[in-house]
């Protein structure tokens, strides 16, 4: 069962979604399986360092660190670009009130539901924008990323808990926006506006997948039924589903692996409701 301080992220929710079974594994019974989750493993692991970094530099130049003296640490080729395509960002040179990789949480039914977020920008008219940085190869099609739970999670933790950046006033789903930028494809970022009846329907939908989690007990967590994901999960020994990893960077994979910040859970002594 969930440990009694165990908080819910849109990583979590995401994995139950697409095998309740990974979900058990992981967060459950927090079994260690030492199995490559993609391949070729030496250039994934090589990409995810990259994603990392990525968001180190980021980070740094946002709270204040010059960019010149960020670019000298830039041994990468790849990590240049994508450095580069940033900075051309409105993100990168913008005016208004930044927060940089902060977390906040929410109660959702009787427990914990958590979020991080690379940079919420807040602009004269009170609009606050999330932005989430993709260093993915491959650019997702909108209808994959408005079907993520992290598309859904991220606002509505912003609304619910996001006060301490408001000046202690509630903030309007309608102020709310999310984007997507990806170095890969600078110039196409994906963008989600936000209302009241999104904000709804979210709590609801939340509410009612979290304690039919909180409910279930150790037989009520099936392995999906999409068996090509099963390729892309370290536990697929475990289940007698394959023992090569599938190819991160195959023609037909379109299977989101966890980005290099991706979170797998939280326990409440490591984040406060509000961080500010």
């Amino acid at each position: 069962m969930l440990q009694d301080d165990f908080a819910f992220s849109q990583t979590s929710l995401q994995d139950f979604a697409e095998c309740p079974a990974l979900f058990d594994l992981r967060y459950r019974r927090h079994i260690v399986y030492p199995a490559a989750q993609s391949e070729p493993l030496d250039q994934l692991e090589d990409h995810m360092a990259r994603g990392a970094t990525f968001h180190t530099l980021v980070q740094q130049h946002q709270v204040g660190v010059p960019p010149d003296a960020l670019e000298e640490s830039i041994d990468d080729d790849q990590l240049f670009e994508w450095w580069q395509a940033y900075l051309t960002t409105p993100y990168a040179a913008a005016p208004t009130p930044t927060r940089v990789e902060i977390s906040l949480s929410a109660p959702v039914a009787g427990n914990r539901l958590i979020a991080k977020y690379d940079l919420i920008a807040i602009d004269a008219d009170g609009v606050f924008t999330i932005i989430d940085w993709k260093t993915s190869i491959k650019r997702p099609k909108r209808e994959f990323l408005a079907a993520r739970w992290q598309t859904r999670v991220y606002p509505y933790v912003l609304v619910e808990a996001g006060r301490g950046l408001n000046g202690g006033k509630a903030i309007s789903p309608e102020k709310v926006r999310m984007v997507y930028w990806f170095p890969e494809h600078p110039r196409q970022p994906e963008v989600f506006s936000y209302d009241s009846d999104q904000h709804a329907a979210t709590g609801m939908s939340l509410t009612t997948l979290i304690q039919d989690i909180a409910r279930r007990g150790d037989d009520d967590f099936p392995l999906t039924d999409e068996v090509r994901r099963c390729g892309f999960c370290e536990y697929r020994g475990l289940h007698a589903r394959g023992i090569k990893a599938s190819d991160w960077m195959g023609e037909d994979n379109d299977i989101e692996l966890n980005d290099a910040d991706a979170i797998p859970d939280f326990t409440l002594d490591q984040i406060a409701e509000v961080e500010f």
